[in-house]
Formats: structure tokens, C-alpha cells, sequence
């Protein structure tokens, strides 16, 4: 279609790039950001396109002002905002290591309990047949196409084999959902039985990051205490009264972060008691099972053959 100079008001002499508009035309003004406000017909035919030459340009009518932009048009800036659900993600870990970042005292030598570090703590580092397993599947050329949106299938089928436990049916590979880390399983583990004006049962004390992915997936967070003073146990008598028809899960840490406490097969098994009486499933946080320092680690799976555990 035929335009105006962007640099006009008015119709006057137009420049060489205008066209000749044909009678069934639309104009359009070309702002300098490329915004079109369209113009008439009438004043479309107005508008004359220059020779080759330089040629003037005729027209019948007097100059009129450029029509302005029809009403209700979206004003032509950047409108960049940051979501609502992102907006609201806050680490409390990292806040507080920000916030007293380079205040540590000099005198003193630091002993860090904020995270373990593989880099910085060479202890941490993984072993050598991990770090061949991972080498060998780079150099390899057999790994470098899309696997499976469920993960890989023999990872998915050693995970099956290691997490299966007396007294249920043994898992599948097809039960098996590989994440980037624990909390990527967590966070899949809240979506997936999330619900608009559900909640979840989260330990307290407990790992911050649960409340930060309830918020995410619009869950409410409701908190049961442990006990210092039994160990760090659940409170199991108070469960039944966080509990209503729109509890989506109860989250289980054990071993526990930050308190580091180790259930025994008796005490778990009330806690899956408590949540077999209430029909309410278990998302079973277990990411320490192998740092339990002597205690017997007893899974939420064994605990109970009845009560459905991520």
C-alpha cells in the first residue's frame, strides 16, 4: 500500500518513495518504529508519487493534517513484565548468603553449613566411576540425540530395579520420570498433584525450597511441627487437623533437612499410618538416604504398601 513520509504532518510535496495509490487503495502513515494508522481512500487518491526525474506532485484538494490514530490502538512501547508467578520466586537461601556475603571476620575461619559444594569441598566430589560413566557416555557419540521426554531407558529401568521394595509390586521403567536434580523432581512431584485451591503438608522446620514451589504452582502451604524434643519426629496427633478435602499431598524429609534426624521404621510407620487413615499421598523427599551416619535408613515406600509415594 502506499505511504506517507514519516516525516510530514501534512499532505504536501511527497517524497520519492511514495507510490501511486491505486483507487481501491488504503494509505497508511509509516511511523519512524514502523506503527501504520490507516488513512482513507479519499485521501489515499490524494497522494501523487514523484518521476524518476524529480517531477512535482499534484493534487486538487488542500493539505489536511494526518488523521490520528484510531481509537483504543495499543500504544506503540515496550510492555516487558516479569510474570506473576515469577515474580513471586524468592530463595531464602540465597538471600541470606547475599546479604552477609564479605562481612565474615577475618579473625576467624568460616566453617560453611550453607551448601556442599563439590568444587570448593573436594570430599564432595563425585568418584571415579561416576565421573567415567558420564565421560564415557560423552566421548562415546551414542548420547548426543533427543532422548525420550520420560528420560533415558536403561537409567529408567536401573532407577526402577534400585527404588523397588518388599511388599509392593516392583516398579517399571514407565513409573520412572527422570529430572535435572532433586529439585526438579520436587517441583514436577507439587505440579503434579497441585490444584487450583489445594495445599500441601510441609514440615517444620524444613528445606525452604518447598514453600517456594507451593507458591509457584498456586497451592497453599500448610506446616506440621517436628518435635526437638522427641528427636525431630512428626507431630502425627496434630496431621488430622491440617487435613481437608482439598490436601493434595504430605510431604516427608527423611533423613531431615536442616535437622538431620533419621526415622525409625516404627516412627515412619505412624506417619504412613497417619496418611493412609486420611487417604492422602506422600511425596517422600529422600535425597539423604545415603548420609544417615550409622542410623538404619528406612524408606516411606516400606513404611506402608497402601499409600501412593513420589
Amino acid at each position: 500500500p502506499p505511504r506517507l513520509s514519516p516525516r510530514r504532518s501534512s499532505l504536501g510535496p511527497p517524497s520519492r518513495t511514495e507510490k501511486l495509490a491505486s483507487p481501491g487503495a488504503m494509505a497508511s502513515i509509516e511511523k519512524p518504529v514502523g506503527e501504520e494508522v490507516p488513512c482513507s481512500r479519499k485521501r489515499a487518491r490524494q497522494v501523487v508519487a514523484c518521476s524518476s526525474g524529480g517531477g512535482k506532485a499534484a493534487s486538487k484538494e488542500p493539505a489536511a493534517a494526518a488523521e490520528p490514530a484510531a481509537a483504543g490502538a495499543r500504544p506503540r512501547k515496550w510492555r516487558v513484565k516479569c510474570g506473576e508467578r515469577a515474580e513471586g520466586i524468592k530463595n531464602p537461601i540465597r538471600e541470606i548468603m547475599d546479604s552477609i556475603a564479605g562481612k565474615e571476620n577475618p579473625r576467624k575461619r568460616m566453617i560453611s553449613l550453607a551448601q556442599g559444594d563439590p568444587t570448593a569441598y573436594p570430599h564432595l566430589r563425585p568418584g571415579d566411576v561416576m565421573v567415567k560413566a558420564v565421560t564415557a557416555a560423552l566421548t562415546g557419540g551414542m548420547a548426543n540425540g533427543y532422548q525420550p521426554s520420560q528420560g533415558n531407558g536403561p537409567c529408567r529401568a536401573a532407577v526402577a530395579d534400585y527404588f523397588t521394595v518388599e511388599g509392593r509390586a516392583p516398579l517399571k521403567p514407565s513409573d520412572v520420570f527422570m529430572t535435572l536434580g532433586c529439585s526438579e523432581a520436587l517441583s514436577h512431584c507439587i505440579a503434579a498433584l497441585a490444584r487450583k485451591g489445594g495445599n500441601v503438608l510441609l514440615p517444620r522446620p524444613g528445606f525452604c525450597l518447598y514453600q517456594v514451589l507451593c507458591d509457584y504452582h498456586g497451592v497453599e502451604a500448610r506446616y506440621y511441627d517436628l518435635l526437638p524434643d522427641r528427636g525431630w519426629e512428626v507431630d502425627v496427633e496434630k496431621l488430622t487437623a491440617l487435613v481437608d478435602d482439598k490436601t493434595c499431598a504430605l510431604l516427608v524429609n527423611n533423613p531431615s533437612n536442616p535437622c538431620g534426624a533419621v526415622y525409625s521404621g516404627a516412627h515412619l510407620a505412624k506417619v504412613m499410618g497417619a496418611a493412609e487413615e486420611l487417604c492422602v499421598p506422600v511425596i517422600a523427599d529422600e535425597v539423604y538416604a545415603e548420609m544417615t551416619f550409622g542410623e538404619p535408613y528406612v524408606p516411606c515406600a516400606l513404611a506402608s504398601a497402601k499409600v501412593p509415594v513420589l
